[in-house]
């Protein structure tokens, strides 16, 4: 199984940088050997799970 994220490039985290107030962001990850990924986040002392959409064979993403 391989399993990327960069969160410094485009392809994974678009736009890059800061957001401004809401802001859209889309995370991507590449996995390969997966079916499907929960994009799992903790804030304000509580615990969200979302699943990621598959873009292509070997890609998912979420769009906040």
């Amino acid at each position: 199984m391989i399993f990327i994220h960069d969160s410094r490039s485009e392809k994974y985290r678009k736009p890059a940088g800061a957001l401004p107030c809401a802001g859209k962001v889309r995370l991507r990850v590449y996995a390969d050997g997966l079916t499907d990924i929960t994009l799992r986040v903790w804030w304000d002392n509580a615990e969200y799970r979302w699943p990621m959409r598959r873009a292509d064979k070997n890609h998912f993403e979420y769009v906040f």
